[in-house]
């Protein structure tokens, strides 16, 4: 949401504000969805004791679910059908092998492990030791920065690490990859909830990246990718103002549209295109549903 706002206000209020969805998903998103849903499982079984057809006969329930009825359109040049995508994840499960994989999974007093690891933290002087932050300007409570990412554990049960998992349909160069993953809000955000939350030393995650081709899968892993304490103070300052940039335009009724390279981002032109050219938007915004998507739900 933080990021959706920086790039173009105008479509942060659509999406997130009136929570406003295409109903026919794209294919980048079910397809991630299912991978993570079926990965997740993968993992928990293969902890708990399953042996590896055991553990694949999790994953493949956990997958079918989350992909649904879901189909690609006759036209699409898309290469992640629910059939290579399943495809990729068994392949993963046998590049990594759980429960051998190398990162140790975290595990809490009650015995939960950390896959899909979720945290909320309030966003306040006395949790981040940095203000004054807003208040919702309807509820007048604080913000809450949360979420979940793919894993949290010790790499070779000693390092702590967050990983995380990304599904594409090619790799850029390794070096321009590396690069970004440095400068990545995302992770910078993960690592400072489980510095919070969990291990105060945690200062390290670790990426990795799955090509789904209609040639086959290619699987990468990351360098560690290491925070400076200067580097998360950085983030949380940047997370501060952008907060009381968005409280701004929500009191001031004004979303305004960024005209350039997030129109087009990803390959494909904004979902909001439309509305957003048009001189009476909400005849555009009809066709919309409102679906929003909780990352603290189980």
């Amino acid at each position: 949401m933080l990021n959706s706002f920086r790039v173009c206000p105008q479509r942060f209020f659509w999406e997130h504000g009136c929570g406003l969805r295409d109903p026919a998903p794209a294919v980048d998103l079910v397809a991630g969805g299912a991978f993570a849903a079926g990965r997740e499982a993968l993992y928990r079984a293969a902890h708990q004791g399953a042996d590896r057809t055991a553990a694949l006969s999790a994953a493949q329930a956990s997958f079918d679910r989350s992909w649904g009825d879901f189909e690609l359109l006759p036209d699409s040049k898309s290469p992640k059908t629910k059939q290579r995508t399943w495809e990729a994840l068994v392949s993963y499960a046998e590049t990594y092998s759980p429960p051998e994989d190398s990162i140790e999974p975290w595990s809490g007093e009650s015995g939960e492990l950390g896959f899909e690891w979720r945290f909320k933290i309030p966003l306040a002087p006395e949790t981040t030791g940095t203000g004054p932050w807003p208040n919702h300007p309807e509820t007048g409570q604080p913000f809450f920065y949360g979420g979940r990412c793919d894993a949290v554990g010790r790499l070779h049960g000693a390092l702590p690490v967050v990983l995380d998992d990304k599904t594409t349909s090619r790799f850029e160069s390794a070096a321009v990859w590396s690069a970004g993953l440095q400068m990545r809000a995302q992770l910078l955000g993960y690592v400072f909830s489980v510095q919070q939350l969990l291990d105060p030393t945690c200062d390290t995650a670790l990426v990795r990246q799955t090509a789904i081709r209609s040639s086959g899968v290619e699987h990468r892993e990351s360098p560690l990718i290491q925070f400076s304490r200067f580097e998360i103070g950085r983030w949380l300052e940047t997370t501060r103002q952008t907060l009381w940039a968005l409280v701004r335009a929500a009191e001031s009724g004004q979303f305004p549209p960024v005209l350039g390279d997030a129109c087009v981002s990803w390959g494909r032109l904004c979902e909001f295109a439309a509305p957003c050219r048009s001189a009476e938007p909400a005849a555009h915004l009809e066709r919309f549903v409102e679906r929003r998507w909780d990352p603290l739900a189980v």
